[in-house]
């Protein structure tokens, strides 16, 4: 989906996430990306639960949808 200003949302590639890794520790924690990593690798999870904004090759922003139930 294109926004404004060149930026593009989309499901994440598997080339950007060590930058997805990086962002996340950069603007949260290190276990932030920890958290990123296994929801991709999960077999139930993966891409098609993260989005990223792009900025030209660069990501600017990121979502992921975590499946959790909290009582």
């Amino acid at each position: 989906m294109q926004l404004q200003d060149g930026l593009v949302l989309r499901q994440a590639d598997p080339r950007e996430l060590a930058q997805i890794g990086e962002l996340l520790t950069l603007q949260g924690e290190a276990d932030d990306a920890v958290d990123h990593r296994l929801v991709v690798d999960d077999p139930d999870g993966g891409l098609q639960r993260c989005a990223v904004v792009v900025d030209g090759d660069r990501v600017v922003s990121t979502l992921t949808l975590l499946d959790e139930q909290i009582r």
